[in-house]
């Protein structure tokens, strides 16, 4: 009996540590509400464009994110009825390490010009126009009997892209350079 309380402890902490969960990486089977989309720069038309991808990030703290190892979503093409979501033809359903059900874990999209940059980070570093979404907590449900909606990230909340830093840049000059001459009037 002495030898058993530390190999069950050991085993649950075991268990723990390769603990797996699923997310549907998919912002088009949530509910139809401007809050499930990816906008364009300026947040007013919806993204849309195979050359944009997105890549989901997770960890079990928001400073801890990790690309997931599976290949980014592409976004779907002009003039889709689904514009605004990302296309899940190579499959929507992700692993979780770490994850599992009922374990919390933070979960972050991030989008860039796949054309441009092999990876976020390149465009992050390199001025890019890129997008995140707001760090949000998924856990894994299960209902009995599983429902699909089980595994839906539901706190995924939309986001718009940023324009690369040189034209945010450029604008700050311009508007300072008109507030600068309607000073001297």
């Amino acid at each position: 009996m002495k030898k058993l309380i530390p190999f069950l402890a050991l085993t649950v902490l075991a268990t723990g540590a390769y603990a797996q969960g699923v997310i549907t990486f998919a912002n088009s089977v949530l509910p139809d509400t401007p809050n499930r989309y990816v906008y364009d720069v300026g947040g007013s038309t919806r993204l849309v464009g195979t050359q944009y991808a997105v890549q989901l990030y997770y960890g079990a703290s928001a400073s801890s994110l990790a690309a997931h190892t599976a290949a980014p979503a592409r976004f779907r093409a002009a003039g889709s009825s689904l514009a605004g979501t990302w296309s899940t033809a190579t499959g929507a359903s992700r692993t979780l390490t770490g994850g599992g059900v009922g374990v919390p874990v933070f979960v972050q999209a991030r989008v860039w010009n796949l054309d441009q940059f092999a990876t976020y980070e390149a465009a992050l570093a390199g001025g890019g126009i890129i997008g995140t979404s707001a760090v949000f907590n998924y856990t894994q449900l299960l209902s009995n009997p599983p429902a699909p909606t089980d595994t839906y990230m539901v706190n995924f909340s939309s986001f718009s892209l940023v324009p690369e830093p040189s034209v945010i840049g450029l604008g700050i000059i311009g508007v300072g350079a008109l507030f600068m001459l309607r000073r001297r009037k």
